[in-house]
């Protein structure tokens, strides 16, 4: 994966789909059971069409995360093609590079925060009880506080998993 197309990804992952379809849908389906909003066919449709999504998705965000090193590693831009036969010369300069910017921007700490975040934000959606919500009257007082509960630990996971995957180098750094 090169690195514009790992940005590419992480863009469409992070802006397009999570920040702008999928958490604010869950925050209105938050809101609903909530009884801050009343919207009789939002939840039906969000349990049938919009909180599937996740299941669908994780494995790109997974991929996504495998590939951060790689992808936007400042070593890439020590080109071996132009290198020619002095490979073994330059090599050093790709390691030390690499190593320095794990180093200078924390890249292990960045990418296990993000797959910490992901983690979390998988055990709060597993715990959602998706057959108490689909079967949910969306009167409020008919909304079983622990399942309002589950779903704001959701979209609080969710969000911090979004914050993480920001903090991730959108450009590759040259340290």
């Amino acid at each position: 994966m090169t690195a514009s197309e790992w940005q590419w990804r992480r863009s469409e992952f992070n802006h397009d789909w999570l920040g702008n379809q999928f958490l604010p849908a869950l925050a209105k389906c938050h809101r609903i059971l909530s009884g801050e909003v009343e919207d009789m066919e939002f939840t039906p449709r969000f349990v049938q069409y919009v909180l599937p999504q996740w299941s669908v998705r994780v494995p790109d965000l997974v991929a996504l995360l495998d590939n951060y090193e790689i992808a936007m590693s400042p070593s890439i831009l020590v080109d071996q093609r132009r290198i020619g036969n002095r490979k073994e010369a330059y090599a050093w300069i790709a390691k030390d590079l690499h190593s320095l910017w794990k180093l200078r921007c924390s890249v292990d700490k960045k990418l296990s925060e993000a797959k910490r975040r992901l983690i979390e934000a998988n055990t709060a959606f597993e715990r959602i009880d998706v057959e108490n919500l689909r079967c949910t009257n969306t009167s409020a007082s008919t909304v079983s506080p622990y399942l309002i509960e589950q779903l704001q630990s959701y979209r609080s996971s969710c969000m911090a998993l979004s914050d993480s995957i920001h903090a991730l180098e959108r450009g590759v750094q040259l340290v």
